[in-house]
């Protein structure tokens, strides 16, 4: 005691991962995207190269896709679009990145429903099923009960209220259960 003491170790370098807070924290595989937005933030560590593909859907396949473990497991057949971007990560720090929603940077996905598969190159985490995507120029807030719904829509461009817009309700299967027109 008292004495400089000095001990060197050495490490093996962190496990490749990249993870989608928003995905994450969200409780479904679904993703609102508000329409003007090009990228969404992820947390990557030594992640080199990603590859992006991206479909779209209709209601009834984006309805089936969420209600099995499996999603969408046909997924790869209906890709319109794949795109690799390239990454220059800092060795063993956790860095934020922002991944693109197209191939074509700045360009902006039309109002829609998609798929959109990340794939980083992880063996044995990835690829897994695609995320959804809901793209719009309109926020909606719902409050529901047993047998009515209020509906709140906002245009993103002007935080302004959407009148006069169809609003339709959707079961699992999907049947529609009601709708609505906005004032």
């Amino acid at each position: 005691l008292g004495a400089a003491f000095s001990y060197t170790f050495s490490t093996q370098s962190a496990q490749p991962a990249l993870n989608l807070p928003l995905y994450q924290y969200s409780g479904a595989p679904v993703l609102f995207v508000p329409q003007y937005e090009t990228e969404v933030p992820a947390q990557t560590i030594n992640v080199s190269r990603v590859t992006f593909s991206r479909g779209r859907l209709d209601l009834a396949d984006f309805i089936k896709a969420l209600q099995t473990y499996d999603g969408l497991s046909d997924w790869q057949s209906r890709v319109d679009s794949t795109w690799v971007r390239l990454l220059n990560p800092a060795l063993n720090n956790v860095e934020i990145v922002n991944l693109p929603l197209t191939q074509e940077r700045d360009k902006l996905l039309d109002p829609g429903l998609y798929f959109w598969q990340v794939d980083p190159g992880i063996a044995g985490e990835f690829p897994r099923q695609p995320t959804m995507l809901v793209v719009s120029p309109i926020q909606m807030l719902v409050k529901a009960a047993d047998r009515q719904a209020f509906v709140w829509a906002i245009s993103l461009n002007g935080d302004t209220p959407v009148a006069d817009t169809l609003v339709t309700f959707y079961d699992e299967t999907p049947s529609v259960l009601g709708s609505c027109v906005t004032d």
